[in-house]
């Protein structure tokens, strides 16, 4: 499915806001797509360079490692770095592809993500993630990772007070 180059498909909620909230999310979508490209081309530091300073990364629950305290999630650019560079690590490939992307009123985006993974004996998977990510100062503040994409959506028409993204 995300073997072809995807076309980046963005649906935009009718009550987004003024002309300025369009522009800010084209930029977020352009910052994940250029997060992508730099990883996949073994650019780890140019991946998280989208990645607010003090930024949350909460990836798939599967590839998480447990941190002390019991919170799995990873914060700042050199932890999200060491875990891609780790995904990357454990793979002869890994390869990441941008597909559909919504944005929801408040800003935050659901982009639906391909990962090619090539392994060291010759088997590839295809799968999907799906991400909401959460934006601060044109930077990504807040990630949140799901293979399920019903439990994507849910996350991402979450109401802010609730505290699950708040940013």
């Amino acid at each position: 499915m995300f073997r072809r180059r995807a076309r980046i498909a963005v649906a935009v909620a009718a009550h987004l806001g003024p002309e300025q909230d369009h522009i800010d999310a084209l930029r977020h979508v352009e910052a994940i797509r250029r997060r992508w490209q730099a990883f996949n081309q073994g650019d780890f530091a140019g991946a998280v360079q989208y990645l607010h300073s003090d930024g949350q990364a909460f990836p798939v629950a599967r590839l998480r490692q447990p941190r002390e305290g019991g919170n799995a999630g990873l914060r700042g650019r050199e932890q999200v770095k060491q875990f891609l560079e780790m995904v990357s690590n454990a793979w002869e490939r890994v390869t990441v592809q941008l597909g559909e992307v919504v944005v929801a009123p408040d800003g935050r985006l659901l982009a639906v993500e391909g990962w090619h993974v090539h392994g060291r004996d010759g088997i590839e998977v295809e799968t999907m993630v799906v991400t909401v990510y959460a934006f601060r100062d044109g930077l990504v503040a807040r990630l949140d990772s799901f293979l399920d994409r019903a439990q994507a959506l849910e996350a991402l028409t979450t109401r802010l007070d609730s505290g699950r993204l708040r940013v």
